[in-house]
């Protein structure tokens, strides 16, 4: 039987690769790249639990179907790379195991036509979005005018 790694531990991984294959390049821009707490798990219960925390959070501007990390350093012809991480297990299932409200967000960045936009990609493995991202950060710095 094949151990699956989880979304969080392939994250986590390539967050740490990110940092230590860019900490000394001064093209990489540190406070651009973060990720979205869209998948955290909540304790508790009632109002001053998970159910609080959420209400809050939405309250604040939190929406279903984010990304899980951003870089926002424009690079060629973007001005914004968006990474969402799934577990490998997740590429052959229905729609690659993208909820829809992602598909929604996936869409609308990859179907914007007024002028430059982000870059979508949804990677199953640590591995997959270190290649994603060290593409992204080959491309020239200044955004097509």
């Amino acid at each position: 039987m094949k151990l699956i790694s989880s979304e969080h531990d392939e994250q986590a991984a390539f967050v740490q690769w990110v940092h230590l294959e860019y900490r000394n390049d001064p093209t990489f821009i540190e406070p651009f790249f973060f990720a979205i707490p869209n998948g955290m798990w909540a304790g508790g219960s009632g109002q001053n639990g998970k159910w609080g925390l959420i209400t809050k959070f939405k309250q604040e501007g939190f929406k279903n179907g984010k990304p899980d990390l951003l870089y926002l350093q424009p690079r060629g012809p973007f001005s914004w790379l968006a990474i969402e991480m799934k577990r490998s297990d997740m590429k052959n299932k229905k729609d690659g195991g993208m909820k829809p409200e992602q598909i929604v967000f996936q869409n609308t960045v990859e179907n914007w036509k007024y002028g430059i936009t982000g870059l979508y990609k949804v990677c199953y493995s640590a591995s997959e979005a270190q290649s994603i991202f060290s593409e992204y950060m080959q491309w020239y710095k200044e955004r097509i005018k």
